[in-house]
């Protein structure tokens, strides 16, 4: 009897050098050679058979995160790109915090790549890179297929 084993090469495209955390820049904890490494032990052993995901789509997705979140990260990192500046990495300089906006009028989603980066995220161990929408879509296929 075989494990099966869903695997995609497509976490490699989100591959930081660096993570910010408790004010420092720092390696990643959770890297590709992290992930590649287990990948690489269970293909050792005969017992573990390895299948392809199946591409799910944006359905799964939007069941469960705002549609508004899917559309700012498939465009993120080009957008800052050219709107900002040429980086590797890309974390929010602020992050949108309701209470400090309350009874100051409608919480609407900013234009500008910087707004949408603190409107969207929340923290700065998870950078974006030119191609993190890539691999959490990636993500998506894995996981439906583990539980199909």
């Amino acid at each position: 009897m075989f494990v099966k084993v869903v695997y995609s090469p497509a976490h490699l495209l989100h591959n930081p050098e660096v993570e910010i955390e408790r004010s420092s820049a720092h390696s990643p904890f959770e890297h590709t050679g992290r992930a590649e490494k287990i990948r690489e032990t269970l293909a050792a052993d005969k017992a573990f058979d390895f299948v392809s995901p199946t591409e799910w789509g944006t359905e799964p997705i939007t069941k469960i995160h705002n549609p508004g979140l899917l559309k700012f990260l498939s465009t993120a990192w080009a957008d800052y790109q050219r709107d900002v500046k040429e980086s590797r990495e890309v974390v929010p300089d602020m992050f949108f915090k309701s209470n400090l906006r309350q009874n100051m009028g409608d919480r609407v989603e900013p234009e500008s790549v910087n707004g949408k980066l603190g409107w969207w995220c929340f923290e700065t161990t998870t950078p974006l890179t030119m191609g993190t929408y890539e691999a959490a879509r990636g993500a998506v296929d894995v996981d439906r297929k583990s539980v199909v």
